[in-house]
């Protein structure tokens, strides 16, 4: 029975040989897609793994090395900025011969040695050393390895001490081993539902597609092979003989799936998914993911095809005589009900006593796939709704003829557009939870100026002499440094001024009165004069403004203290602010002065910790557009597949209309009034649906988060998705013309 569904799969002629290319392609496609999203996952782990030695500390979580067999490193690792990009600092020092070596290099850098990265090592060489290179002291004496970077578009520098020099310098730790833990991302409950939520609307597309490809012209097929029933053949050989077919066209859409993979793998490692590149190597598919694959991609399109032949198994007459089929109904909504109380209670019942993010992500995943599930198998109750409603309005042939046949068949109408509108429902639920976590507004406007460089000296300590522990020293800049880093800024071009910004710590009756205002106090808090704040940007003010200057940048409150500005001048100095003209050069000139004169220090303006903010927010926002984007073009694909195979196995029937009479640009109008008209009317129903879904879900995780409508982009994207849908209906219509002809008229 095999050798025989070879022989027909193979031999069916023209019609056949189209519909398994077309089945191919689609099942390809598919493949490509569950390759790509096996191998991200593994990709973006790797990031975290190669980033987990930054963390090193005194209390590492995992060494790398036995600690007792090691001598101590000095080490202090600063992240700066260099034209709106990291560049990882390490200072090391090594305390011993058997001191541990970080990942990436063969041995340390000696006293005035670096190690760069190959990125950074290109950028010194094509940057004016006083904008970059001059605050890294030392001559490059070896490249750091992939070991040590996560992408590689890092830039990160190891910079060599001599110990007794290290070790003066504030920030600085003692360590016995570097960590091995990878980076941990601090994701927010609400985050992980909606990556898992992302992840189970991504394969659910895909698993809907792989259908739609595999029951390609289902009708002409059931056809065929209720014939077969009719001629004798048992329930399990008609089985054999779809099964042989889908398998056929499943086998060749592997190889060309995984084809269309490796192809791209260079191309895909380019993509910064969490906001760096990848290695090749690190999209590399594992023989696990591969098998995984290879295996279900098969089962599920046998599946879909044996699923397929529910009516041939009943009685084959029911396909020769046009049995009429079962009335969809409403029923299957009670699962999406199921599914959103069941998410809502997983919601809640994890904020009472959180569970492991693994759990959680399982249960929100299965409840949202239950949901799914409803939304798919209530589709073509729904497109009963339109059909009836497009019969009762219209009045012209095309509406009446489409109306006819959605009413007759529902299901095959919503099965060409079930991909789409799982993509809308999918799309909607991740947008709505990830617009109003990201409705965060962090745009800073705080009076200081977007062209200000400011720096605090290394690292606050704990006054010794105070009991509490909430009492902060900042470190001073010692007078000689000072004076000749202010030299160094008023000379460089551009520079208009330079600010001293003094402890206010050292002023007991300016501290007490603050404790006493609803402002409070940070015993980090610093002070500038009114007359110098005007020149950063302040508003003016009698005495001195409060101006905080820390390691994330500057920012002030608006409050100020009288005080006198002799009495000022004894303040201790513990922050520079350099107002500059905003040009790009002028800044990173003055940023090179600050950070090589204060070791540890971060210079960092306005537009720099904006972007430090906004950081997450923008991978979590990449994220869900990528997920959109991947989950819109899949549905697009799945919709163009259904509405091929609809046109090609409805050709006799449309050759007949042709030959009563009936125009061409009609039949053209039926295609996309089935198309559109249940396309437009459920994928509304499903933005609706969506938007509950995600403000019941952030209403019961709590917290702060308030829920709002997805902005611009997302309804951008929606209207444009739908746009292309439609498009691609557009696209299949020229197969009327070839379908139609005299010949496909004929009684077979």
């Amino acid at each position: 029975m095999i050798r025989l569904a070879a022989r027909l799969t193979a031999g069916g002629g023209r019609e056949a040989l189209v519909r398994l290319v077309l089945t191919g392609a689609g099942l390809a496609l598919a493949v490509a897609m569950l390759l790509v999203a096996a191998v991200v996952y593994p990709a973006l782990h790797a990031h975290d793994v190669r980033r987990g030695w930054i963390g090193t500390s005194e209390h590492n979580e995992q060494p790398a090395q036995d600690e007792s067999r090691t001598d101590p490193l000095l080490w202090r690792v600063t992240e700066v900025r260099y034209d709106g990009r990291d560049v990882v600092r390490v200072d090391v020092a090594a305390e011993g011969p058997d001191a541990p070596v970080p990942p990436g290099l063969d041995e340390l850098p000696g006293p005035g040695d670096l190690a760069v990265s190959p990125r950074l090592a290109e950028l010194l060489d094509a940057t004016e050393p006083a904008q970059l290179g001059d605050r890294f002291p030392g001559h490059v004496a070896a490249t750091v390895g992939r070991d040590a970077l996560a992408s590689p578009d890092d830039l990160v520098v190891f910079v060599g001490h001599a110990p007794d020099d290290l070790r003066a310098e504030p920030g600085v730790a003692a360590v016995r081993s570097i960590e091995a833990a990878p980076d941990s991302r601090d994701l927010t409950r609400a985050m992980r539902i909606v990556f898992a939520i992302g992840g189970v609307g991504l394969l659910a597309p895909v698993v809907v597609f792989v259908a739609t490809a595999t029951r390609l012209a289902a009708a002409r097929r059931e056809q065929r092979l209720a014939a077969l029933r009719l001629a004798g053949a048992t329930t399990g050989q008609v089985g054999v003989v779809a099964a042989v077919e889908a398998l056929v066209a499943a086998l060749a859409g592997l190889v060309v799936g995984f084809g269309v993979f490796l192809a791209l793998r260079s191309r895909l490692a380019r993509v910064p998914f969490d906001g760096a590149s990848f290695y090749p190597s690190d999209l590399d598919l594992s023989v696990r993911s591969a098998l995984v694959v290879a295996v279900a991609v098969p089962a599920l399109a046998v599946a879909a095809a044996i699923v397929s032949l529910r009516r041939i198994r009943v009685s084959p007459l029911g396909v020769a005589r046009r049995a009429a089929r079962a009335r969809p109904t409403a029923r299957p909504l009670l699962l999406v009900a199921a599914g959103l109380v069941g998410l809502v209670l997983a919601v809640v019942e994890d904020r009472r006593s959180p569970a492991g993010e693994t759990a959680i992500a399982v249960v929100i995943g299965l409840m949202f796939l239950l949901m799914i599930a409803g939304v798919v198998w209530s589709g073509p109750w729904l497109t009963a709704l339109v059909a009836r409603g497009i019969g009762r309005a219209g009045r012209r042939a095309p509406s009446l003829l489409a109306a006819r046949r959605l009413e007759d068949n529902p299901a095959a109408g919503f099965r060409a557009i079930s991909g789409i509108v799982v993509a809308v429902f999918v799309g909607t639920v991740f947008s709505g939870i990830a617009a109003s976590i990201l409705a965060r507004d962090v745009r800073i406007d705080d009076g200081v100026g977007a062209h200000v460089v400011a720096a605090r000296a290394g690292e606050d300590v704990p006054d010794p002499e105070e009991t509490s522990p909430a009492v902060i020293v900042p470190p001073a800049i010692p007078a000689d440094d000072l004076a000749r880093i202010t030299d160094d800024l008023r000379s460089l071009p551009g520079v208009h001024t330079v600010v001293d910004v003094h402890a206010i710590v050292d002023a007991p009756d300016l501290v007490d009165a603050l404790a006493r205002t609803p402002a409070g106090f940070s015993s980090t808090a610093t002070l500038v004069s009114c007359a110098d704040g005007v020149e950063l940007g302040l508003d003016e003010c009698e005495g001195a403004a409060l101006l905080e200057v820390s390691p994330s940048g500057a920012s002030t409150s608006g409050v100020t203290v009288a005080i006198s500005p002799a009495r000022l001048d004894t303040l201790r100095v513990t922050a520079l602010a350099v107002g500059t003209d905003g040009r790009p050069a002028t800044i990173e000139r003055a940023r090179t002065v600050l950070e090589a004169g204060l070791p540890g220090a971060r210079a960092l303006t306005r537009a720099d910790t904006e972007a430090l903010m906004r950081d997450e927010v923008r991978t979590q926002e990449r994220v869900t557009n990528v997920a959109l984007a991947v989950t819109l073009v899949i549905a697009g694909c799945s919709l163009a597949v259904a509405v091929a195979g609809a046109i090609v196995e409805r050709r006799q029937a449309f050759a007949q209309l042709r030959l009563a009479g009936t125009p061409l640009s009609d039949l053209r109008r039926v295609v996309m009034a089935e198309a559109a008209a249940p396309l437009l009317m459920v994928a509304a129903a499903s933005v609706g649906l969506g938007l509950v879904v995600a403000a019941l879900v952030l209403s019961a995780a709590g917290g702060h988060q308030r829920f709002v409508l997805p902005g611009a982009g997302y309804w951008l994207s929606l209207a444009g998705g739908l746009g292309v849908a439609l498009l691609v209906v557009l696209a299949t219509l020229p197969l009327l013309a070839r379908l139609t002809d005299l010949d496909s008229a004929r009684i077979e």
